[in-house]
Parts: structure tokens; C-alpha cells; sequence
């Protein structure tokens, strides 16, 4: 897994960077795809996918 921790002035331009690269048409806020490329969506998308695919439940606080 890999982080990308952006201050809020430059979320802007790497959403829309990274969006460009992988064909992505929403932007999340956190933007969250597989290394393979294939958007998963923002942090709720994200702990469904890792419950579905690693049948796992995962709680994050807001916080973290």
C-alpha cells in the first residue's frame, strides 16, 4: 500500500493528476485504487472492498 499525504492546497492538482493518469471521471477525497489501477473509491468504498474481498471488517475513526 502506498500513502500520498497532500496538504490542502495541493489536493487539487494531484486529484486531478492522478484522475488524468488512470481515466478516473469523480474525485474522492481519499482517492483510493488498486496498484493495478482500478478505482475503489473514497474511505467507505474502501473498507467495503477490503470487507468483501478479505471478508475483514475494518473500523477507522474519522481522525485516522
Amino acid at each position: 500500500m502506498k500513502v500520498c499525504i497532500k496538504d490542502t492546497s495541493e489536493w487539487a492538482e494531484f486529484a486531478d493528476s492522478v484522475c488524468r493518469s488512470y481515466g478516473f471521471e469523480n474525485k474522492f477525497c481519499p482517492l483510493v485504487y488498486t496498484i493495478e489501477g482500478n478505482l475503489i473509491g473514497d474511505g467507505k468504498s474502501f473498507m467495503e472492498h477490503v470487507k468483501e474481498k478479505y471478508e475483514i471488517q475494518i473500523a477507522i475513526q474519522k481522525d485516522e
